[in-house]
């Protein structure tokens, strides 16, 4: 997702309707939900037995709602946009405070550094493809398929693998 959110720009401009100041808006209310989402996960505790199924509804829905905006209308845009921000940020801060109280201080930076290069190498590469595909048949249909890979992703790794992973992000951290 984050590697094909690089064409979100070229795809607002390639919209007659829409242009660039609409871009500016929806990335707004992104990021208006993001600090949203993050003073209602500051406030509320979720409990532990739930945090999982929550973050893994999350990574669902932020699909469905990024791999969609790019179809519907530039209101509604302002709304899933909202709405993605606002869950993003709360299984964001689920996995990191999750992962960082299950790895041992010892492993922590280790850690820490092989998954932002895993991510790093992830978003370029998703960048890479994006745009050369994009190319040839569009924004929007990469936007959704890469979307659609992400589902993919959650729903072929996490789900199956639940019993390994619900314990890591079901912890009182």
């Amino acid at each position: 997702g984050s590697g094909a959110s690089a064409l979100w720009l070229p795809f607002f401009r390639s919209e007659p309707s829409l242009g660039v100041y609409a871009y500016i808006l929806v990335m707004a209310a992104n990021v208006i939900g993001r600090f949203a989402g993050g003073v209602v996960h500051y406030r509320v505790h979720y409990k532990p037995q739930h945090k999982f199924a929550i973050a893994l509804t999350v990574y669902a829905s932020i699909c469905f709602l990024e791999g969609g905006f790019v179809f519907v209308p530039r209101d509604l845009m302002l709304v899933m946009c909202f709405i993605s921000g606002f869950l993003a940020v709360n299984s964001y801060n689920i996995r990191i405070s999750a992962t960082q109280s299950y790895v041992p201080d010892a492993y922590r930076g280790r850690f820490n550094g092989v998954f932002q290069m895993i991510c790093t190498l992830g978003t370029i590469s998703g960048q890479l493809l994006s745009g050369a595909v994009a190319d040839t048949v569009g924004e929007r249909p990469v936007l959704a398929a890469f979307m659609l890979l992400n589902l993919l992703a959650v729903l072929g790794i996490l789900w199956p693998g639940r019993r390994a992973v619900r314990p890591i992000y079901n912890r009182d951290a």
